[in-house]
């Protein structure tokens, strides 16, 4: 493994051991299959140089917090990863090596904010990757936080919208 690879897993190690579950407002979003740093371990031991491994494990750090929505009470907010289409998320998980449950939370995530707007499309195109994929996890309602315990870089992510969802989108 090159030295760049071994500081790597050293780092997510040191992680793990002294910060992981110490740091107050850090919940991984794919904690019910594989964390982030599970998953950071795993591609830092196998993929092909370290400047892919960085790439894939930046990507996932992105997309854990891509993975919970915002709210402030009557606005639902989401990062611009949910404006492509559920094939298009699917397929960049699949090539950064993301497990199916990881995939199949992020499409769940997916399938809210298309419920929420009303997008009939997405909705179904959603729905379709979905049963694709199979149950690889259990139901689990996406993560949403409060709006007003983010700071402001992170809000400037997202993009909030009042709902215009309608009776049929409410379906699971």
């Amino acid at each position: 493994m090159p030295l760049i690879q071994r500081i790597l897993v050293a780092l997510i190690l040191l992680y793990r051991r002294f910060l992981s579950g110490r740091l107050s407002n850090v919940r991984c979003s794919f904690s019910v299959d594989e964390t982030c740093s599970a998953f950071g371990l795993r591609i830092a031991r196998t993929a092909r140089s370290g400047r892919d491994a960085i790439a894939r494990i930046a990507r996932r750090l992105r997309r854990c917090g891509d993975a919970c929505l915002l709210a402030d009470g009557t606005k639902l907010g989401w990062s611009e990863l949910h404006d492509r289409s559920p094939r298009e998320i699917a397929d960049a998980m699949h090539a950064d090596g993301e497990g199916d449950a990881a995939i199949w939370r992020m499409l769940q995530t997916r399938l809210t904010v298309a419920r929420w707007c009303g997008d009939r499309e997405s909705f179904e195109a959603c729905r379709a990757v979905l049963q694709t994929l199979g149950h690889h996890a259990v139901y689990e309602r996406p993560r949403v936080v409060s709006a007003a315990a983010v700071n402001h870089r992170t809000l400037e992510r997202f993009r909030f919208q009042t709902s215009r969802r309608t009776s049929h989108m409410m379906v699971r």
